[in-house]
């Protein structure tokens, strides 16, 4: 089976469910702690979808995921993020030294 997600990575997901008790139930059985409150959000149809936010590893989310008894409605790998390095204007990367540095002087002289 191909993995979907990083085991050690951690995701911050919005998980939803038509009833209340089956997000209750997935956080009992994971031993998950959602941030927030359960919150009710409505669809264009006028139904209702109860989501919360939790931060999860990817062993446990796949585990979820799985048991398809609640919706992922939103994924966010948090650690890809911070690995992900920064690139400067012009190509650089971050690691890269600055062409011009700020020219240092003693306090009370001017340049």
């Amino acid at each position: 089976m191909l993995r979907s997600f990083i085991d050690s990575d951690i995701y911050r997901v919005m998980l939803g469910s038509e009833q209340p008790e089956a997000l209750s139930d997935v956080f009992l059985q994971f031993g998950l702690q959602h941030e927030g409150n359960i919150r009710l959000m409505r669809r264009d149809d006028g139904s209702g979808v109860h989501v919360a936010m939790v931060l999860v590893d990817g062993d446990t989310l796949e585990r979820i995921a799985l048991s398809q008894r609640v919706m992922m409605m939103q994924i966010d790998n948090i650690s890809a993020r911070l690995r992900a390095v920064p690139s400067l204007p012009g190509g650089g990367s971050a690691e890269r030294t600055p062409r011009f540095a700020p020219l240092r002087l003693p306090y009370g002289v001017a340049a």
